[in-house]
């Protein structure tokens, strides 16, 4: 259950219009089903788009650049992590034309005990029906 939220200022190409959000929103979600392997239907992501003023960046990205925050269940290993990376940046580079540079990941990994889910239940006690350890 990635909790995914994508940040870029308005400028940005993927910000250009309804079938480039959704292209870009696709990218992440294949990139999740098919390295963290979790179920398709399982899809909560943001978008959020800023103007210039209100997304500063650092000097040396271009105004393109891509925040992207990924908050899931801890299990994950490294290796699994480098392969989401590598497919997102990937796939946002040959979509939309920006540089591998300009893309950021961080995934937060909260513990089990810190997510409420169906119903108010810790997620320590649930069958999550997917593996975690990939």
């Amino acid at each position: 259950m990635p909790l995914v939220k994508i940040s870029m200022r308005d400028t940005n190409p993927a910000a250009a219009n309804r079938d480039a959000k959704k292209k870009l929103l696709d990218i992440l979600h294949d990139a999740l089903v098919e390295i963290f392997k979790i179920p398709d239907f399982d899809r909560s992501q943001r978008l959020e788009i800023y103007s210039p003023d209100d997304f500063d960046l650092p000097s040396n990205k271009t105004p393109d650049a891509i925040l992207i925050e990924i908050t899931a269940f801890p299990g994950r290993t490294t290796g699994t992590k480098k392969k989401l990376y590598r497919k997102v940046v990937d796939g946002i580079s040959a979509g939309f034309g920006i540089p591998a540079d300009d893309i950021t990941i961080v995934i937060y990994e909260p513990g089990l005990e810190c997510w409420g889910l169906r119903g108010g239940q810790i997620a320590t006690e649930i069958d999550m029906g997917f593996n975690l350890k990939v």
